[in-house]
């Protein structure tokens, strides 16, 4: 199995990555107990709810780690880890669905994408300094696996990922200590289209 830490920035340390997943995992597992069709609480109310959820237990969790600051400029949340800001997003209900999506924000993913961009353009050897932190998860089973990943775009704003990297340690397969990169080449090299309805196009499926 591929090690995909040593994309990850130095910061985001094995000890670190732990602490967001035990987060998360608590996260998702406050909100399945409210989790009730029969009073209207639906996937979508589930959604809504680990969203919130999702920001204060990544505080309450990291709250103790001096190198960790939370930003909530513009009603956002992002966590400043030792220079590196990582953007909790919820993709999907389970793992692997996160290359097949994106952050439905696309003007924060074009920033973050455009940040990267230049940094890897002047700076090739350090790695980006904003990541997405993506989970996925549903309300029987909670929380499914968290990622970070590297966002990109090329020449003609299509959304891209530079690299993700598996760093929960649910499920037995990937875990912390074993990530699951996912190579792919950087957009502006302008060898691969990664958005997902092109992808689908491509392979004759319906959007």
């Amino acid at each position: 199995m591929a090690d995909g830490r040593s994309k990850l920035p130095r910061v985001l340390t094995t000890g670190r990555c732990e602490r967001i997943t035990r987060a998360l995992e608590a996260a998702y597992d406050q909100c399945r107990t409210r989790f009730d069709r029969n009073v209207g609480f639906d996937n979508q109310t589930f959604g809504q709810m680990v969203f919130k959820s999702c920001w204060f237990h990544l505080d309450q969790y990291l709250a103790g780690d001096p190198g960790v600051r939370v930003l909530r400029d513009y009603n956002s949340f992002e966590l400043d880890v030792d220079g590196t800001v990582l953007h909790p997003y919820k993709l999907g209900q389970r793992d692997g669905e996160i290359y097949e999506r994106y952050p439905s924000n696309e003007e924060a993913f074009a920033f973050m994408a455009g940040e990267n961009i230049e940094q890897i353009t002047l700076f090739p050897a350090k790695p980006p300094r904003r990541l997405v932190l993506a989970h996925a998860g549903n309300p029987i089973d909670g929380l499914r696996a968290v990622y970070l990943a590297a966002p990109v775009m090329d020449g003609d704003g299509d959304f891209g990922w530079a690299w993700v990297v598996r760093i929960d340690d649910l499920g037995g397969e990937a875990g912390v200590e074993r990530p699951q990169p996912v190579d792919i080449p950087p957009p502006e090299l302008g060898s691969v289209d990664t958005r997902p309805e092109r992808r689908r196009a491509e392979r004759g499926e319906d959007a």
